[in-house]
């Protein structure tokens, strides 16, 4: 291969990698640790596993006290939403980076995990000084 061609094959490289870069750098990033608990939360409370659910709580007073609290808390509310929506705040792999990058925690404070069916369902997450997301708020509510 000719030193032309060469350069000319380097030069498609980087661009393409740069281009992968930044369409990475805006892709949402999914906060799957936060989401795998609310999903898991959700599952147990559907399935009547108040104890085990109880145990993903912050264990306070808008999660119950108890898992008696928990129940009775649960019983207010729709909990036939099954798909997943999305997480709220957004962010994005990029918005993550430069959160490192600049020294400050990667982790969102809170995460709201939304599930749409027959009603809306918010599951609220905070993350726990051992790094466990513990669900801290659920409720059903209007669109």
């Amino acid at each position: 291969m000719s030193k032309q061609k060469s350069l000319t094959a380097i030069t498609a490289l980087v661009l393409l990698l740069c281009i992968a870069g930044l369409a990475w750098l805006h892709q949402p990033y999914n906060q799957a640790p936060a989401r795998q608990v609310a999903e898991q939360f959700h599952a147990l409370l559907k399935a009547g596993q108040f104890e085990q659910a109880f145990a993903l709580t912050a264990q306070h007073g808008l999660t119950g006290n108890t898992v008696m609290d928990l129940k009775t808390i649960a019983g207010r509310h729709c909990l036939d939403a099954n798909e997943f929506k999305y997480t709220f705040p957004a962010q994005t792999n990029g918005n993550r980076l430069r959160r490192q990058l600049a020294g400050r925690a990667v982790e969102m404070e809170q995460v709201s995990v939304e599930f749409e069916g027959p009603c809306l369902l918010e599951i609220r997450l905070r993350q726990a000084d051992n790094g466990a997301w513990l669900v801290v708020y659920f409720a059903s509510h209007a669109g």
